[in-house]
């Protein structure tokens, strides 16, 4: 029998890294968009459009590297995997916010 060393687990770097540009993000994002919708309904349209693809890219890569963490001991999984699912959740909250304002918004 060997006496080998426990493996080394990954750093909290990452998944806290996320967190807390989602939550920077998020304020910004909320305070632009608050902003914009105080001065006219179109603008706010217009400000969570643009809002859209980041928060949904911070928030799905903040989840993400939350899971990969225990999941992955790679750091090159560690660092792609979040980048590339919070590009798909971007594009995600994107559509979603459309659909929202076509199928939705006109009938309230």
């Amino acid at each position: 029998m060997t006496d080998s060393p426990p493996p080394e687990r990954p750093s909290w770097l990452m998944p806290i890294a996320w967190f807390v540009l989602a939550a920077i993000v998020g304020v910004l994002v909320a305070a632009g968009v608050g902003m914009a919708a105080a001065g006219s309904e179109s603008a706010g349209v217009a400000a969570s459009n643009l809002a859209a693809f980041p928060l949904g890219f911070v928030c799905t890569g903040a989840a993400v590297a939350l899971v990969v963490h225990f999941v992955a001991r790679g750091a090159g999984v560690r660092t792609a995997v979040p980048l590339g699912c919070g590009c798909l959740g971007g594009i995600g909250a994107f559509l979603a916010l459309g659909l929202f304002y076509a199928a939705i918004w006109p009938s309230l």
